[in-house]
């Protein structure tokens, strides 16, 4: 390997072995990430820390094993559908280990850092640079949770989860990066650059390859989605009205009125349904006395504005109820919802088949330190 392939890989190295010690995860995850270089993609092979290159093909089933002493220990992630960080913080190792189910954190800051649950249960903390913790918001999980991205030392890091490819994503030195959203068949992740100036520049990563295709957003408008050809997908940053209407990098523009379905409510957020033909927009009402909007309810339109569903949002066992925007799921829409002291988290999916609580999340050391628990899922 030349010396520029091999900057990630002692990275990785060297995380691993900071967060054995949950100690210096607490005290890594404490300090703020600053800036770093200009915009490339590095593609890294990792066979030497781990024992032997497990690939999954399509279909298969089974879980590549984790070596000894790298965190093979299974740790109970739910109980009585709570979900709580292990005993014992074990760091993510390098080379596959699973599939990602989704990541969380038990508080937004100055916690025990972020953690990724995989689909057998295990869970892993992830690397946190020497100079500051993943955001919880910057990391990401391909739709099929292959793929896992997250900040380190100044690059954003796209790792497979199920084999050694490691993609590294530098950014200039003013310039934050931020996953936007994954391609359905999880061959792309949309990248967003921001900076003091703008938030029109973005990078397409073709996880595959390590190609890296960088654009940036017609004036005024703002990504959302991307299909798998590569197609990206904007619409008005600052657009709340009834007509819904987006244009793409290759040129086409797409117009749909929910006007019929909203009652006194304004669009929040449109996503790109997993099957590239419709979006579900996310609806919400001005809450009296308050500037926040509660999200009242998920529209499913396909792209010739025909209505497949109106999803409402209900009213859990939540006092002072507050949902964030989660994404699209295989079969409807997620959202994370908490109380409004901030002790709960529920992961709530809503689809035709009416709404269905999921996992909770409950804030770390609260109420001394009544932080908000928050989740991530895949795509």
């Amino acid at each position: 390997m030349n010396d520029q392939t091999m900057i990630p890989y002692r990275e990785l190295d060297a995380e691993a072995r900071n967060y054995v010690d949950p100690e210096r995860v607490i005290a890594l995850a404490k300090r703020r990430r600053s800036a770093a270089a200009a915009v490339a993609v590095v593609p890294v092979v990792l066979a030497g820390l781990v024992g032997a290159v497990v690939v999954l093909g399509p279909g298969a089933a089974h879980t590549p094993s984790v070596p000894a002493g790298e965190g093979a220990r299974p740790s109970a992630a739910t109980e009585a559908g709570a979900l709580r960080p292990p005993g014992r913080s074990t760091a993510l190792p390098a080379g596959p280990v699973g599939r990602a189910a989704y990541a969380y954190t038990p508080c937004r800051d100055a916690c025990d850092g972020v953690f990724v649950v995989l689909t057998d249960g295990r869970q892993f903390v992830l690397p946190a640079p020497a100079d500051g913790g993943p955001p919880v918001h910057s990391i990401t999980m391909s739709r099929d949770g292959r793929w896992l991205g997250y900040q380190s030392h100044g690059r954003y890091m796209v790792r497979s989860l199920t084999d050694v490819r490691v993609h590294a994503v530098k950014s200039a030195a003013t310039d934050a990066v931020f996953p936007v959203a994954w391609s359905s068949d999880s061959g792309r992740l949309l990248l967003q650059r921001t900076d003091s100036d703008t938030n029109a520049a973005y990078t397409v990563l073709e996880v595959g390859s390590g190609l890296a295709t960088q654009l940036t957003a017609p004036a005024g408008t703002k990504a959302f989605g991307i299909l798998p050809d590569g197609t990206v997908l904007f619409r008005n940053e600052n657009s709340t009205g009834p007509v819904v209407a987006w244009s793409t990098s290759a040129g086409q523009t797409v117009t749909i009125d929910v006007t019929a379905q909203l009652d006194g409510e304004s669009v929040r957020s449109v996503n790109l349904a997993p099957d590239n033909q419709s979006v579900y927009v996310v609806a919400a009402r001005s809450v009296e006395g308050q500037d926040s909007r509660e999200l009242t309810a998920v529209i499913h339109a396909d792209f010739t504005g025909k209505v497949l569903g109106r999803y409402e949002i209900p009213k859990m066992d939540l006092e002072n109820q507050f949902c964030d925007v989660l994404g699209p799921t295989a079969d409807g829409f997620a959202l994370s919802c908490r109380n409004g002291s901030g002790s709960m988290t529920t992961l709530l999916a809503v689809s035709a088949a009416g709404p269905q609580p999921g996992i909770k999340i409950s804030a770390q050391d609260w109420p001394n330190h009544p932080e908000l628990a928050e989740i991530v899922i895949p795509g």
